[in-house]
């Protein structure tokens, strides 16, 4: 019942336009630094995650309004998609979640002594590597992509010379001849 009320709640957010709002409230929060949007939606997507909604449901509210940001910003869209799957599967096996308690019964059923918390931060700590991978991959074909600056000597160009040319001469009306 705690899924169904957790995935409900986040389907009225994104109806209500709760979570374009928040997703302008990250805007202003980097001030137009897109570099850091990418690492601020994981950590949100991931705090959604773990506050108890299902990984898919996260991605699907959030994965939308994500990708429209990343167009908005000049972000590549690949990388913001990478950050939402990977911040929904960083919260994933939160104790308090739906997949969580399962994860721990088999671990416990299996004999493995890990505690719910361990589970979690390891997790959340693979998910947050690949995640950094993945920025920094993207980074740097990002960087690779753009043109590199031009030096401020070789920016000055010499002035163009005109080649002189003949003037042109004025074009007469064409004469009617009487006839």
């Amino acid at each position: 019942m705690l899924i169904f009320g957790v995935t409900y709640l986040f389907g009225i957010a994104a109806v209500n336009g709760t979570l374009d709002w928040l997703v302008g409230r990250l805007v202003r929060l980097v001030r137009g630094n897109a570099s850091v949007l990418p690492a601020l939606l994981f950590v949100l997507v991931s705090a959604a995650a773990s506050a108890g909604a299902l990984a898919p449901s996260v991605v699907a509210i959030f994965g939308p309004v994500s990708l429209r940001l990343a167009r908005q910003m000049g972000i590549s869209r690949a990388l913001v998609a990478i950050m939402v799957v990977q911040g929904a599967n960083a919260g994933a096996l939160t104790p308090i979640g739906g997949l969580g308690p399962l994860v721990n019964g088999i671990v416990e059923r299996n004999g493995l002594d890990l505690s719910p918390i361990t589970l979690f931060l390891l997790n959340y700590a693979f998910n947050a590597v690949f995640a950094a991978a993945a920025y920094v991959i993207f980074g740097l074909a990002a960087r690779a992509r753009r043109p590199l600056p031009v030096p401020a000597h070789a920016a000055r160009r010499a002035p163009r010379r005109r080649c002189p040319t003949p003037p042109r001469r004025p074009r007469r009306p064409p004469t009617r001849r009487p006839r």
